[in-house]
């Protein structure tokens, strides 16, 4: 009988059995964490990314669990953040957003969201993996990145590194090299960039690193972003 072999292990060898019972769980978690973004990967990841009223709402069950809808909204959009070339109307139909079909499910008609999506099929689409949260919800700092650019600004120039996996790994990662700023959405430090702060370009050396959003607008004025780190 022929038995398959990882790395000269069977798989019948108590190494490959444990591996194989917590695969699942490592890959869930990975898929889970991918959409665990900074408010900047959102937005430089989407197609578009707008602020809307939301006037109405149609669903219909996901076939595959009928505990899941698959909803329309019809939303009337007051800022365009990026992607103008996608809105064609100020009134626009938002699909694809997967969600509860219970009653309190759903975005809340009325209110105000920041919605980033993609278009596909001639159709503005949101969902799995985007940012859609309440305008009033985002801090004074996340609202001002919004309105400044920062996040949009920058898309070209900077990337964030997510490690999802840090406690496995034992070495200290520095916030920012190069072109990339790093992000670890469970601690304490990346909270703080996910609500206060942006990954610039910033100084004659052009390399990225975090910076406080409220700043932002003021040091672009001056066309001198500083080489510092602002905390």
């Amino acid at each position: 009988m022929m038995l398959l072999t990882l790395n000269g292990l069977s798989l019948h060898h108590p190494k490959m059995l444990l591996f194989c019972m917590i695969l699942p769980f490592i890959m869930a978690y990975a898929e889970a964490s991918e959409c665990r973004k900074h408010p900047q990967q959102y937005v430089c990841d989407a197609d578009f990314v707008i602020k809307g009223k939301i006037l109405s709402r149609t669903s219909a069950q996901d076939w595959l669990n009928p505990k899941i809808c698959v909803a329309r909204y019809n939303v009337n959009i007051t800022a365009i953040f990026k992607g103008i070339q996608f809105v064609a109307t100020e009134n626009q139909y938002i699909h694809g957003i997967r969600e509860s079909c219970n009653e309190k499910g759903g975005l809340d008609i009325g209110d105000k969201y920041i919605i980033t999506g993609y278009q596909s099929d001639n159709k503005l689409k949101s969902g799995d993996c985007q940012w859609i949260v309440k305008w009033s919800s985002l801090t004074k700092l996340q609202q001002q990145a919004l309105i400044h650019d920062a996040y949009t600004d920058n898309c070209d120039y900077c990337q964030i590194s997510r490690f999802a996996f840090r406690a496995f790994n034992s070495l200290q990662r520095p916030e920012a090299v190069g072109d990339t700023c790093s992000y670890d959405f469970s601690s304490e430090n990346g909270q703080k960039q996910r609500q206060k702060m942006s990954c610039l370009r910033r100084g004659t050396s052009q390399n990225c690193s975090w910076m406080r959003n409220d700043l932002y607008e003021k040091f672009r004025n001056l066309h001198a972003l500083p080489e510092i780190l602002i905390n």
